[in-house]
């Protein structure tokens, strides 16, 4: 990203979108494409599925060009320090109020945006994994086992 953009929050989310909107548009129009061809199905809940899906794609697509970037900006302006939604003030720890100078998850210009993904990902994920190993294997094979129950006396 462009140096001159990273303290601008407008142009920033501008940048992104015009980055974003060609891939977005192409597996939007990709995907509805995919499920219009369910027309062609002489099976009404396939062709009918196929009508809703297709439909459902553009729309979203609608929704987020023209809903997301004002949603963003109202919560990087309004709802960035607050607590849960719109109530009380992020505190730091020494009590002080949060604010886009000291807050502590705050991305300084110059390091990469990606390495707190990168950190969760790399020790909180990886131990959390690490540790619960055992009961996510025996979740697991119970869904499994309860699909095997379950999958053969469901009817059409």
């Amino acid at each position: 990203m462009a140096p001159e953009i990273m303290h601008d929050k407008k142009r920033r989310l501008a940048y992104s979108f015009r980055r974003g909107s060609r891939a977005m548009t192409i597996t939007s129009a990709t995907t509805a494409a995919a499920f219009y061809a369910n027309l062609i199905s002489p099976i009404m809940p396939i062709r009918a599925f196929g009508v809703f899906a297709g439909t459902l794609i553009p729309v979203n697509f609608i929704l987020v060009v023209i809903m997301m970037p004002p949603t963003v900006i109202y919560y990087e302006a309004y709802l960035k320090h607050k607590k849960c939604c719109c109530c009380c003030d992020r505190k730091t720890e020494s009590g002080d109020k949060i604010t886009d100078e000291n807050d502590p998850n705050k991305i300084e210009p110059g390091t990469d945006a990606h390495s707190r993904i990168e950190k969760f990902f790399d020790s909180r994920w990886n131990t959390f994994v690490s540790k619960a190993k055992f009961p996510i294997v025996i979740i697991t094979l119970g869904w499994f086992v309860a699909t095997l129950i379950i999958a053969p006396k469901m009817g059409p």
